[in-house]
């Protein structure tokens, strides 16, 4: 193995501090004993670091939020929102508003208050896809968008796939991030080998534990609407319209008659 001499040593880490000098202005501003320009930079950095960390902790929420809803966890599912949470909207079935109706929804209204934890025969996969996730810029709160494909089941009684749209709120709350507003869309719902001549809709409000709040208008396949983005186009800036078709199928949550 050669060793490097000690001049080779020395000449070299002169080579790099004259480039450093002749090259790089905060670095001659240190070399003057000027730091303000390189904590302004390590602040920046600081800054951008700590979003994409907030992004990363929101992304692991929202995917956790998907695992326990798997699993019929809801309970645990409540425990993701915010205790000042401001509402949470499932498909048709109504807006529940405040953290005590939000666990209405999930509990009593989504899986009619049956035992928390698996249940025999079930199956649902939550795949929570292709997120969007915008930090405000004091960290505090933030936006979500993310594309869900449902695959549900019952043994020996049926099979139904499901994509959707969350378009979700967060805030931070004692160094960590929970849900503040909930609000899921479907795009398509069907059964297995069936579903493109027998779209589905979702189930519409509950009487026993009726939401504080309609649903707002959307409607699923075979009719396409656009669920309105939380961001702009990140090139144009433009803000893409929300569309909502006229009722060619669907009219309320059952087929129009011909």
């Amino acid at each position: 193995m050669t060793k490097i001499k000690p001049i080779s040593i020395i000449l070299m880490l002169s080579l790099l501090v004259a480039l450093l000098v002749s090259g790089c202005g905060t670095c001659r501003k240190m070399m003057r004993g000027d730091t303000k320009a390189l904590d302004e930079r390590i602040k920046a950095v600081e800054a951008k670091l700590g979003i994409q960390e907030d992004i990363e902790e929101i992304r692991r929420l929202q995917h956790i939020y998907g695992y326990y809803m798997d699993n019929n966890l809801n309970h645990r599912v409540v425990d993701l929102f915010s205790d000042k949470a401001v509402s949470a909207e499932m498909g048709g079935r109504g807006v529940y508003l405040g953290k005590e109706a939000i666990k209405t929804l999930f509990i009593d209204v989504h899986v009619g208050g049956v035992a928390d934890g698996p249940i025999y025969g079930m199956f649902t996969a939550f795949n929570q896809l292709q997120d969007v996730i915008d930090v405000a810029p004091d960290r505090k709160t933030a936006k979500g968008r993310f594309k869900a494909l449902l695959l549900l089941g019952a043994f020996k009684k049926f099979g139904a796939w499901q994509a959707g749209m969350y378009e979700n709120e967060y805030v931070k709350e004692n160094g960590k991030w929970l849900i503040s507003k909930f609000v899921y869309k479907q795009i398509f719902t069907g059964q297995y080998g069936d579903f493109w001549n027998n779209p589905m809709w979702s189930a519409g409000p509950s009487t026993k534990f009726p939401p504080n709040q309609p649903s707002t208008p959307y409607h699923p396949f075979p009719e396409n609407w656009i669920f309105p983005y939380h961001y702009l186009h990140p090139i144009t800036g433009e803000k893409i319209p929300e569309f909502l078709p006229t009722t060619q199928y669907w009219c309320g949550p059952t087929p129009c008659k011909p």
